[in-house]
């Protein structure tokens, strides 16, 4: 694909969005990045950030639940999000002549979320299942160990998830207050790809976004300090799962290729 197919544009507000065309599909799939991940959090709000995310498809003033579920599927569309370390991430793929609405649909979870007092205390109970599902899951259980380690006493170190205390403690009014401080344009990076017109996505993000707030707070971006530790866990298995780890290539070295194929 040539670098002519893709386009950069900064909207109004400051959300930053990039497209490349793909005229020889007749799908298009648009995401909605977040530059705020579990790193950021308050060591007090551990897995607040995983847990706003699962609270953007409880429903909006405008759009139930099922109503979301309900239109993405009419049209064929597939909807998913996910939060990492660093970023979290909200997508739809649709067909090109549905773009609009995905569009509406992605900007709405992401501006509008109602936060219930039912919703909240409900998610709770998923969240704690997924905690216990890592736990039994020792292929995953062995990198949440190791990250603990490796980041030793650093937020990149902590849990995406949380632990089962910091997830109880959650309320209303934290949820909101971390939300309204970090769903704002400036934090706000949108991609989109497939048989799209510039102009025409840049048009429609400016009018679905127009009024989320432009900035919010600073967030601690603490450069890490690589410790060297060895953790072990035992646990009853048949099996054993060990990690080693080492400080790598920056994500911007010119060697970095290298490091993927040394990877592979």
């Amino acid at each position: 694909m040539s670098e002519s197919n893709i386009r950069r544009a900064v909207l109004a507000n400051g959300v930053r969005l990039a497209t490349e065309r793909m005229p020889h599909v007749r799908s298009v799939a648009v995401g909605i990045w977040l530059t705020r991940g579990s790193r950021h959090e308050p060591s007090e709000n551990m897995g607040i950030a995983h847990f706003v995310e699962h609270m953007l498809f409880k429903g909006t003033p405008t759009r139930s639940a099922e109503e979301i579920a309900q239109q993405v599927d009419s049209i064929g569309g597939q909807i998913d999000a996910f939060t990492s370390k660093e970023y979290a991430g909200y997508y739809l793929k649709v067909l090109d002549e549905h773009l609009p609405l995905a569009v509406e649909i992605l900007a709405d979870l992401i501006s509008n979320p109602l936060f219930t007092e039912d919703d909240i205390e409900k998610e709770k109970k998923v969240i704690l299942e997924e905690i216990k599902m890592v736990e039994d899951t020792p292929d995953d259980l062995v990198h949440e160990i190791f990250a603990e380690g490796f980041w030793f006493e650093h937020p990149l170190g902590r849990p995406i998830l949380g632990t089962p205390a910091s997830v109880n403690a959650l309320d209303r009014a934290t949820l909101k207050r971390y939300f309204a401080n970090t769903y704002v344009a400036s934090n706000f990076v949108v991609g989109a790809v497939g048989n799209l017109d510039h102009d025409h996505v840049q048009g429609l993000l400016e009018r679905a976004l127009a009024d989320i707030p432009h900035d919010g707070p600073a967030a601690e971006q603490t450069v890490p300090v690589v410790a060297s530790t060895i953790q072990i866990r035992k646990k009853e298995l048949e099996q054993s799962h060990v990690v080693f780890g080492t400080p790598a290539l920056p994500q911007h070295h010119p060697e970095r290729y290298a490091g993927y194929a040394l990877n592979t």
